[in-house]
């Protein structure tokens, strides 16, 4: 910020700290305003306080910092369980196939010593009448 000379202003009408501050945050604003188009700035959810969407109801800047810092939270959050998902899902997946495969081969092995069992009581039934 640089420090203007104000000579040329006689000392009553020289401007309060209030209104160069809220000058200086309203250009800001201003200059934001396209980023804020363009998706770069989240908006804010309709249920702000309204000290951060109303003009001129003053600005906490630590509760809107809070709060966008929330918002970043769960579009992080989201982004992370998505790409999460996209890349176990095939590793997953063959794990699912190495697995059925190998059930496949214990009930093959395990299938005739089944039917041997079942047959053998079978007969041992048709035995006993």
């Amino acid at each position: 910020m640089a420090i203007r000379k104000s000579s040329a202003l006689p000392p009553g009408q020289l401007p309060k700290l209030t209104e160069v501050l809220d000058a200086e945050r309203r250009a800001k604003s201003h200059e934001m305003a396209p980023m804020a188009e363009a998706n770069l700035v989240p908006e804010l959810a309709p249920t702000a306080p309204a000290a951060l969407r109303g003009p001129g109801t003053g600005f906490d800047e630590a509760l809107f910092t809070q709060q966008l810092l929330a918002e970043l939270q769960q579009q992080i959050d989201a982004q992370l369980e998505q790409r999460l998902r996209d890349g176990l899902a095939p590793a997953l997946a063959r794990v699912e196939n190495e697995l059925v495969a190998e059930l496949r081969q214990d009930l093959s092995a395990a299938l005739p010593e089944m039917v041997a069992h079942a047959v053998a009581k079978a007969l041992a039934r048709r035995r006993e009448r």
